[in-house]
């Protein structure tokens, strides 16, 4: 049984950067600003049942809403560097108008959104463990709430066995109360407090006489915002 490993935090934590440390390459879009716009799932190849017409074990399915309220979808290869950049252009947050066109099973299309992302990839640990990458939420009422019910959704279909929550360390104490609402919102279907790492990252901006106090407040507002953790 594949159990859900969900990662999330606030714009700009370093959600994504984490995650492609561990598939041990650049795949997912990286920046300052906001940079994912879908939750992105990570699953085995071996998981995928389709057909594709390369032979690359790195791909991703990416299904796309048009301007004329028609959805399609697209299996990328994510070892091309041409359709890895279209893939992090689709499912980048912010875009220009020429890039709201895409080639998509060899037409040029305008496209709305990005609906739904499912990255395949060889690492071993993935046979048993998806991973999910989510836009930064807490900025944004309205896409939280979407976030929420998509991730519950997620966790109800599966076994959740864990949660990451990436904080980033310049703005430890808000992302860490922003953590602990996440975290109770979708309490009803998240495994046990043990099962939630919290990731202080950007660590070496900070001064390191201050580092032991910023890790404590952090630890404090999480416990304040959800008191299991």
């Amino acid at each position: 049984t594949c159990c859900l490993f969900g990662i999330s935090g606030s714009t700009s934590s370093g959600k994504s950067t984490l995650l492609n440390s561990l598939l041990g390459e650049d795949i997912l879009p990286t920046a300052y600003s906001a940079c994912s716009s879908v939750l992105c799932f990570i699953r085995h190849t071996s998981s995928f049942s389709g057909q594709r017409s390369f032979q690359s074990p790195k791909f991703a399915v990416v299904s796309v809403k048009f301007k004329d309220d028609n959805e399609d979808f697209e299996v990328l290869d994510l070892s091309c560097s041409n359709e890895k950049k279209q893939f992090k252009t689709i499912i980048g947050a912010d875009r220009t108008a020429d890039q709201c066109w895409i080639t998509i099973k060899g037409k040029r299309r305008e496209y709305i959104a990005c609906s739904s992302v499912v990255v395949y990839w060889p690492l071993e640990f993935l046979k048993n463990v998806t991973l999910v990458d989510s836009p930064g939420v807490t900025e944004d009422s309205a896409k939280g709430e979407s976030f929420f019910a998509d991730i519950t959704e997620s966790f109800q279909k599966q076994i959740a066995c864990g949660f990451i929550y990436v904080l980033d360390a310049s703005r430890a104490a808000q992302d860490a109360a922003e953590a602990g609402g996440l975290l109770r919102k979708i309490s009803a279907v998240f495994p046990a407090p043990g099962a939630a790492l919290f990731v202080l990252n950007k660590w070496d901006t900070l001064d390191e006489s201050k580092r032991k106090d910023f890790k404590a407040l952090a630890a404090e507002k999480i416990h304040r915002s959800e008191e299991r953790f």
